[in-house]
C-alpha cells in the first residue's frame, strides 16, 4: 500500500473515528414527564403521564410516549435535560443539569391559559435592586392574568443574575418566568463565561409553549466573555426542535441582540448551515440590548419588538416600562408598554377654575395605573348638590379620557366637576374642581408666531413673547388631544397653527403629525406616519418637517397636511431614529450617523450626506446651527461639528464627559453651551474647543438644552431645574420637583426627580415641565414657584411662548394653551 493510499484512508477514517468517539462518550438519558396531581414531586398512582411532550438534551429532541416516558441518546457536550413546557402546564424547574444520573423525571402542574398567548417582556434590568418594579410586575401579572414573563437578557453579572434567580422566578412571581442570555450575562475572564447563568437560570437555549404558540430562546454568541457553546450546537438543536413542531404552528423567537438573527432577516447562521425563521410560521421576534421602546416590521412583515428596562430610563430616554404582548389564535401580534412606576396617577386637566365658553364643557382627565389597567373614568357635574350631568369619559389614549359635555350653564354661576378612575383590580380614585363660566375672551385675535423649532429657532435661544405681560397666573384657554402619546415633539407655532407629533411604539396606527388651531385647539389636519415621531419637528416656508423612527423624513403642507415629499434616509434599522430636526431657510438637517443629511426643503433632494461618523446608539439631542457649523451627536460616542457647506466633520469632542450625548446645545453670542454627565460646558462652535468647563454635584444626563438669561445658565437635571451663574457656573438656585412618574433619563431609577424638557424665558419667569407631571412657572431671580398646573403625566416637551400664549404638551397626548 503506497503512501498516498494510506493518507486517503486516514482522511476517510478520521470523521468516522470522531463520530465513534462522540458516541462512546455520549450517555443516554431516560425519564418521565407527568402531571403532578397531588403536588408531592414524585410520580405515583395519583399522577397522570403526559404524552407528546418534547424533551431535549440540548441537541436531540424527542417526544414522550403514552406513559410519559422518553429516551434521549445523548451527545458529546450534554449540559441539561429539559422539557419544552407544554401549553396548559407550568414547572418551577423544567430543566435538570446533567450530573451523572441517567433518569430525569419532570413533574408538571396544570394552569389556566388565555386563548391568545399573553406575556410580559422584561429587558436589560441589569440590577440587584428590586425596589418597587418587581412588585409592580408581580401584581400586574396576577391582575391581568398573563401566561408568563420572559426576560430578554442583560440580567448583568453575578449580583444581577443571583438576585433575579432568587427574586424574579416562577415561584415568586406567580407565573412561569423564563430568561435569555445577554452579553452582560457572560462573565469576564473565566474559563466558562456562561457558568453562572447556567447554574442559576438553566439552559441557554430551549423552547416552551403557551396557548398553542411555540416560543424559542436563542442565546448571545458573544458577550463580555466568549461562551464555550457554539453556533453549530444551537443550529443542530434548532433543526431538531423545529422538526418536532406541528405544521403551521405559531412561532415566536426571543434573543437578546439582533445579530443573533442576522439583524432583521430573522436568520440564524452557523458554519454548518442556517435556520431561516421566515420559512416557518414566525409571528414575532423580541429582543433587548438597546434599552429602547420600539417596534417595526421586518422586510417580510414580521413584528420586531424591542423593549426598554422596566426599572430605569432607556438609553434613548424611553420610559421605564415592561411590554405586554399578545399572540392571538390567528397569529396576530398586539403589544403595549406599561410604565412601571406609575401608581394611580389622576388629574382633572380640564376644565380649570374658569371656562371661557358656554353650552358645553370639555372634561378631560389624565389617569394611569401600572399594576392594573384603568377600566373607566366616570364624571359628574354638579351645581350645588344637584347633579346636572354624569357619565363615562371616552378613552383617548392610554393615559387620557375625555368628553365634550353639553351643559346649560349660567355665566358667573359656580359648578363642580368630579372624575373617578376605576381599575381592573377594584381600586378607585377621585378628584374634583369648582369652576365658573366666563364671557371674557382671553385668546388674542391673531397668533402668528413663529415659534418654528426647539425653543423657537435654529440656535435654540429665543425668548418667549409674552406681549409685555408678567407671568402670574396663566389661564387655561383650551386642551386638545393629539390622539397618541407625545414624547419630545415639542409644540411649534406658525400662522395661527400649533403643530406636534405622536409616538406609537406598538404600531397601532397612532403615529402622526397633527395641526391644531392656535386659538381654539380644533384639529385642522393630521398626517399618519409609518412609525413614531420621537423628537423635534420644525416649520419653514409653509411646510412642516418631521422624521420618524425608521428614518423617513416627511415634508407636509402646513395649511392642508398634504404630503409635499418624503425621503428614506440611509440609517440602520436599529437603534430607532430619535434625533431632533433643525432647519435654516431652504435647508433641512435630518438623520443620524451616515444617514445624517442636508436636504433641500423644497423637494427633498440632497445637498450632502455625512460620511465621517456613525450612528452609535442614537441620541435624543436636537441638532443646532451656529454659523456655518451643524452641531449633532451620537450617544456613547461624541459631540460633532460639521461644515454645513461641505458636509465634512470639522471637529469631534468625545472626552471629558461628552461621550454621553443626552443634552442639547444652545448658542448665545457666538458661544455654545451644553450640559453632560456632571459638567457644564462653554465651547466654541467653530472648532469645538472648551472655553469653560465646570464639574457640578448634579447629574445632568437629561435631554434639556441650556437656557441663558439674566446672567444665569438654566438646565434640567436628575434633581430638578438648576440655575448656574453664567460667569463661573456656581449654582445660584434650584427649583425642586417631585419624583418622576416614570423614568426616562438613561439609567435613572425609582425616586429620580428629573427635568428632561428645556426651560423657556418668559420675562419675569422661567417655564418648564417635569417628569413629576407638573408644569411650572418659577421666578427667574430665585427659582421659587409662581404658578403650577398638575397634569399627572410626565412632561417631556419644551413650551412655546408666542403672542402672549403658552403651548405645551404632555405624554398623555394633550396640547395645552394657556393665556399669560
Amino acid at each position: 500500500m503506497n503512501k498516498n493510499t494510506m493518507l486517503m484512508i486516514k482522511k476517510l477514517m478520521l470523521p468516522l473515528l470522531v463520530l465513534l468517539s462522540a458516541a462512546a462518550s455520549a450517555q443516554p438519558y431516560k425519564g418521565r414527564v407527568y402531571e403532578d396531581v397531588n403536588g408531592n414531586g414524585s410520580f405515583d398512582k395519583a399522577d397522570r403521564p403526559l404524552k407528546d411532550v418534547k424533551v431535549s438534551d440540548g441537541l436531540n429532541v424527542v417526544k414522550t410516549a403514552a406513559d410519559g416516558t422518553f429516551f434521549l441518546p445523548g451527545h458529546a457536550d450534554p449540559r441539561f435535560v429539559f422539557v419544552t413546557v407544554p401549553s396548559g402546564y407550568y414547572s418551577v424547574r423544567p430543566w435538570s443539569p446533567v450530573d451523572g444520573k441517567t433518569q430525569y423525571d419532570f413533574p408538571m402542574s396544570k394552569r389556566k391559559e388565555n386563548k391568545a398567548a399573553k406575556f410580559i417582556q422584561l429587558a436589560d434590568t441589569e440590577t440587584s435592586d428590586g425596589r418597587k418594579w418587581v412588585d409592580v410586575i408581580r401584581r400586574y401579572a396576577a391582575n391581568e392574568k398573563v401566561d408568563f414573563i420572559i426576560h430578554t437578557g442583560d440580567i448583568c453579572y453575578e449580583p444581577g443574575i443571583r438576585f433575579h434567580s432568587d427574586s424574579v422566578n416562577t415561584s415568586t412571581m406567580g407565573v412561569p418566568v423564563y430568561y435569555v442570555m445577554g452579553n452582560h450575562d457572560l462573565m469576564k475572564k473565566v474559563a466558562k463565561p456562561e457558568y453562572l447563568y447556567e447554574e442559576c437560570l438553566g439552559p441557554a437555549w430551549y423552547s416552551f409553549e403557551a396557548s398553542g404558540v411555540h416560543f424559542i430562546v436563542v442565546p448571545m454568541l458573544i458577550g463580555d466573555g466568549r461562551p464555550t457553546y457554539t453556533a453549530e450546537q444551537i443550529y443542530a438543536w434548532l433543526k431538531n426542535d423545529l422538526a418536532q413542531t406541528a405544521p403551521g404552528q405559531r412561532i415566536v423567537v426571543f434573543t437578546h441582540y439582533e445579530n443573533t438573527l442576522s439583524g432583521n432577516e430573522l436568520v440564524f447562521k452557523s458554519k454548518d448551515g442556517k435556520i431561516d425563521f421566515n420559512d416557518y410560521n414566525i409571528r414575532a421576534a423580541l429582543i433587548g440590548h438597546w434599552h429602547i421602546n420600539y417596534r417595526q416590521n421586518t422586510p417580510a412583515g414580521v413584528p420586531y419588538i424591542v423593549t426598554s428596562p422596566a426599572n430605569k430610563g432607556g438609553v434613548d430616554h424611553s420610559p421605564s416600562a415592561f411590554r405586554v404582548v399578545e399572540v392571538d389564535e390567528k397569529g396576530g401580534v398586539s403589544s403595549k408598554g406599561v410604565y412601571s412606576y406609575a401608581s394611580m396617577n389622576l388629574a382633572l386637566v380640564s376644565p380649570s377654575s374658569q371656562v371661557y365658553s358656554s353650552g358645553s364643557v370639555y372634561i378631560s382627565a389624565n389617569a394611569y395605573n401600572a399594576t392594573a389597567h384603568v377600566e373607566k373614568v366616570a364624571y359628574t357635574v354638579l351645581k350645588g348638590r344637584k347633579v346636572i350631568s354624569k357619565g363615562t369619559l371616552e378613552r383617548v389614549t392610554d393615559w387620557n379620557y375625555a368628553r365634550n359635555v353639553k351643559l346649560k350653564t349660567v355665566r358667573g354661576d359656580q359648578y363642580t366637576v368630579e372624575v373617578t378612575a376605576f381599575t381592573s383590580d377594584g381600586q378607585t380614585k377621585k378628584v374634583s374642581r369648582n369652576f365658573t363660566v366666563s364671557s371674557e375672551s382671553i385668546v388674542p385675535e391673531k397668533i402668528q408666531g413663529p415659534w418654528a423649532q426647539l425653543r423657537g429657532n435654529e440656535m435654540h435661544n429665543q425668548a418667549g413673547v409674552t406681549n409685555g405681560r408678567e407671568v402670574k397666573y396663566p389661564r387655561l384657554a383650551w386642551v386638545a388631544n393629539a390622539g397618541g402619546n407625545i414624547f419630545m415633539a415639542s409644540p411649534i407655532v406658525a400662522d395661527g397653527t400649533v403643530f406636534t407629533a405622536t409616538v406609537d411604539n406598538d404600531m397601532d396606527g397612532r403615529s402622526a403629525v397633527v395641526a391644531l388651531d392656535a386659538r381654539t385647539g380644533a384639529e385642522k389636519w393630521r398626517y399618519s406616519t409609518a412609525n413614531s415621531v420621537k423628537n423635534t419637528i420644525v416649520y419653514s416656508s409653509g411646510k412642516v418637517f418631521a422624521v420618524d423612527a425608521e428614518g423617513t423624513v416627511y415634508a407636509l403642507d402646513a395649511d392642508t397636511g398634504g404630503l409635499v415629499w418624503k425621503k428614506k434616509l440611509e440609517v440602520g434599522y436599529l437603534p430607532a431614529i430619535c434625533e431632533g430636526l433643525v432647519v435654516r431657510g431652504d435647508t433641512l438637517y435630518a438623520g443620524a450617523g451616515r444617514g445624517l443629511s442636508a436636504l433641500n426643503a423644497s423637494d427633498g433632494s440632497r445637498f450632502w450626506k455625512n460620511e465621517d461618523f456613525g450612528q452609535a446608539c442614537g441620541t435624543v439631542t436636537t441638532m443646532t446651527l451656529a454659523g456655518n457649523t451643524l452641531i449633532s451627536s451620537a450617544h456613547w460616542d461624541a459631540l460633532y461639528g460639521t461644515n454645513i457647506k461641505t458636509g465634512k466633520m470639522t471637529w469631534r469632542q468625545g472626552a471629558s464627559g461628552l461621550r454621553y450625548r443626552d443634552g442639547g446645545t444652545s448658542v448665545y453670542d457666538g458661544k455654545m453651551y451644553v450640559c453632560s454627565s456632571r459638567r457644564v460646558y462653554e465651547m466654541s462652535p467653530g472648532n469645538g474647543d472648551f472655553m469653560h468647563v465646570r464639574n457640578t454635584e448634579h447629574i445632568m444626563q437629561v435631554a434639556s438644552t441650556p437656557l441663558l438669561t439674566d446672567g444665569l445658565l438654566i438646565s434640567g437635571s436628575f434633581d430638578g431645574l438648576l440655575a448656574f451663574r453664567n460667569d463661573n457656573f456656581d449654582l445660584a438656585w434650584k427649583a425642586e420637583v417631585g419624583p418622576a412618574i416614570f423614568c426616562t433619563a438613561p439609567y435613572s431609577g425609582y425616586g429620580t426627580r428629573s427635568v428632561e424638557a428645556s426651560a423657556v424665558d418668559a420675562g419675569n419667569a422661567v417655564l418648564f415641565g417635569a417628569s413629576d407631571g407638573i408644569f411650572r412657572a418659577v421666578d427667574k431671580k430665585d427659582g421659587h414657584v409662581i404658578w403650577s398646573y398638575d397634569f399627572a403625566c410626565p412632561i417631556l416637551t419644551t413650551p412655546a411662548v408666542v403672542d402672549g400664549m403658552i403651548y405645551v404638551a404632555d405624554f398623555a397626548g394633550n396640547v395645552y394653551a394657556f393665556a399669560i
